[in-house]
């Protein structure tokens, strides 16, 4: 049975501006993308069902779920932009054209969303408010958190596409509650290079779907793609490994049964590699820490200290690629900075009450970006906290765990300076 794909697209009057420039990007995109799959189906054998679902003027199904390559071809190439409509009505829409389950090589999958817009959501008379948000945000929870409620079988990933001044935080929102990904395009080279990459992810999943260890493995990813000619570094891999695992189904034989697997530990632990290794110097022989621990029974994502990030068995198989162990990260402020595996305390600007279980308790560090920190304190509780955004800084670093900056005697300086002379010479 083929993998089932639904391309939402935008053909709003936006898209039309500079001479219908983005929709003929929008239409060269899509030819593209069937020109991917078409080519997977005739060299790998997995075929793939696409709809399309359009919303402009008004949101309506192009095409129903078909591996009739031509036929979908001829329903893109009429395209025009049109006034706005709603795009919550688009997802759900959506709803009616998802098949099941699929099995690819006795792995179960679920059908995916690729959603691609270029503006922000607007009401019945075409205006942005903030109850148009919503209202699409309430659409995507649907395929998300609130799947039973709808009938649904089982989550449905939603792959969001930006184009030119698209709401970055509200797909990147959609792709949170969906377990989806989200990228930013800003031209034809990379839009086509998504789709491409879309197609060449099915193919991945069919030639692994025996080995769930090389499925979650991120090198094993990038190395496939970089046989196929496409170079990604690890930014652009790891939305793709996520929405990867968000349509891997979990088998309900008792393998696959999350019961059967122990409790993994929580975020912030920190560990090095354990009895059943066998990733080579992935962790450069070095500690790490788990980032992730409830993306797929049996697995935890860990970020070593030399900054790599990947998933490994924990209870798996009956394996242990790691092992928890009693090392804190000590780091150079001043060079380094706050990291991940860290251990924080309260710090100046501290205003968030007995979050962490009082003054006093330590908190790990299991992910940092953009002048925040997400954190977790030994009562369980996990948060975001300011290290640098808006100028405040929530949480400090532990000061056992500071490294004071060397410091170089007249001595020493004499001889560095000597040595350098001796170097010029």
């Amino acid at each position: 049975m083929p993998l089932d794909t639904v391309l939402c697209l935008d053909t709003s009057g936006s898209m039309g501006s500079n001479n219908n420039e983005g929709i003929n990007q929008l239409k060269a995109a899509a030819s593209k993308f069937l020109d991917g799959v078409e080519d997977t189906a005739r060299q790998a054998g997995l075929q793939e069902n696409v709809a399309i679902v359009e919303f402009g003027a008004k949101t309506q199904v192009l095409h129903s779920l078909s591996t009739d390559y031509p036929s979908i071809r001829r329903k893109i190439a009429p395209w025009v932009s049109k006034s706005t409509h709603p795009r919550k009505f688009a997802l759900v829409v959506s709803f009616n054209f998802l098949g099941g389950v699929v099995n690819v090589n006795g792995r179960k999958l679920c059908p995916r969303i690729i959603l691609m817009t270029d503006g922000k959501p607007t009401n019945e008379n075409g205006r942005d408010t903030e109850q148009a948000l919503k209202e699409v945000l309430v659409a995507a929870v649907l395929f998300g958190a609130r799947w039973q409620e709808v009938g649904l079988p089982h989550k449905i990933p939603i792959a969001c596409v930006g184009c030119g001044k698209a709401d970055k935080k509200l797909l990147e929102s959609i792709a949170e509650v969906t377990g989806g990904m989200y990228v930013m395009v800003q031209d034809m080279q990379e839009l086509s290079t998504f789709f491409k990459r879309q197609v060449l992810l099915s193919r991945f999943i069919a030639k692994f779907a025996h080995d769930l260890a090389q499925l979650h493995s991120l090198i094993a990813l990038q190395q496939f793609m970089r046989g196929l000619g496409e170079e990604m570094n690890e930014t652009e891999l790891r939305p793709l490994m996520a929405l990867l695992l968000a349509m891997i189904v979990a088998d309900d034989d008792s393998d696959d049964n999350s019961g059967n697997y122990p409790k993994p530990p929580p975020v912030g632990t920190r560990v090095r590699r354990g009895p059943d290794w066998k990733w080579g110097d992935q962790d450069k022989h070095g500690p790490g820490t788990i980032i992730k621990n409830d993306s797929t029974p049996g697995w935890v994502d860990v970020q070593w200290d030399s900054d790599t990030k990947n998933s490994y068995r924990y209870g798996k198989d009956s394996a242990y690629d790691v092992k928890v162990v009693d090392e804190n990260r000590r780091v150079i402020i001043d060079l380094e900075g706050i990291q991940v595996g860290c251990r924080v305390i309260r710090g100046p600007d501290w205003k968030w009450g007995n979050q962490d279980g009082g003054s006093g308790n330590i908190g790990r560090v299991f992910a940092v970006r953009g002048g925040v920190v997400e954190v977790r304190w030994p009562n369980g509780h996990e948060n975001t906290y300011r290290y640098g955004a808006e100028g405040s800084c929530d949480v400090r670093v532990h000061p056992a765990d500071v490294v004071s900056m060397p410091s170089l005697s007249r001595q020493q300086i004499r001889t560095q300076q000597s040595n350098e002379v001796c170097l010029v010479m």
